[in-house]
């Protein structure tokens, strides 16, 4: 699969569907694909998006769905689900600032990047269209409208996949850390971050859903690591057990019980 202009520095595939694959580079941007087919769905980078080098990336473990649901019904989201439909994902850069991306908005790529190139079944999209302009439902015959007959018409082999191009992030910050963020992981709703400042930060990102730019956050907890002064220092987490990991350039690791009041369990 080919995209990037710089070095890939970080991959993740999505927990709940792993041929969706995130990737992280030297180029400023993060790259969704399905590597079932190597189209690239969307591309998080512009205006308002990373300024240097993005260094790490984590995905929420939302469960995925398009228009079926298991009983085979199809149906549209109401607002109360649709965080949990979506692909909200995290990413820390060289440039100091942490951000959250979703593909709200551009679920139908998603689901278009299911059967692409099935002609008989792909609607032809548009980058920015919604589902609703992609095609409407007619006695149970989808209608493609993108042409000017007005009749519909399938894509062809020779058009590219309609990759999204995403410039606004959900939240974005530059005042969590004061260096380059090289490690960001999940904590349940909760962001676990790191930087060079030997200390591993536990916060909330204020998430808003009007078009705005959330940039509040809410500090949880700190776990220091003393002697993680040095650039790209990585941390292990496992959220069912509460367990953060993280190593020192000293040859220590540091084991903090994240769920436990004082935070800190024992150290090299």
């Amino acid at each position: 699969m080919r995209g990037h202009g710089g070095a890939v520095n970080d991959l993740k595939a999505h927990p709940c569907a792993p041929h969706f694959l995130l990737s992280a580079s030297r180029d400023e941007s993060c790259r969704l694909w399905n590597v079932d087919n190597g189209v690239c769905v969307a591309i998080f980078a512009g205006a308002f998006g990373h300024k240097n080098e993005v260094l790490s990336v984590d995905i929420k473990p939302n469960v995925l769905f398009f228009g079926k649901k298991g009983n085979g019904s199809d149906r549209e989201p109401s607002a109360d689900d649709q965080d949990d439909r979506d692909f909200v994902f995290v990413s820390g850069a060289m440039d100091m600032c942490v951000k959250v991306w979703t593909t709200r908005g551009y679920l139908h790529l998603l689901e278009l990047s299911e059967t692409w190139p099935d002609l008989k079944n792909a609607p032809l999209a548009r980058v920015g269209c919604s589902r609703s302009e992609i095609f409407e439902k007619d006695n149970g015959i989808k209608t493609f409208l993108d042409d000017d007959d007005g009749q519909g018409k399938l894509p062809s082999m020779s058009k590219p996949f309609p990759t999204a191009n995403v410039q606004t992030p959900l939240f974005s910050s530059h005042k969590v850390h004061g260096s380059y963020v090289d490690c960001v992981r999940w904590f349940g709703d909760l962001l676990l971050t790191k930087s060079v400042e030997q200390c591993l930060k536990l916060w909330a990102p204020e998430l808003r859903h009007d078009g705005r730019v959330g940039e509040s956050f809410r500090k949880v907890k700190e776990f220091p690591a003393k002697y993680a002064d040095i650039y790209y220092l990585r941390f292990a987490v496992d959220v069912g057990a509460g367990a953060v990991v993280c190593g020192n350039r000293k040859g220590q690791m540091f084991v903090w019980n994240a769920n436990a009041g004082a935070g800190y369990v024992r150290g090299g």
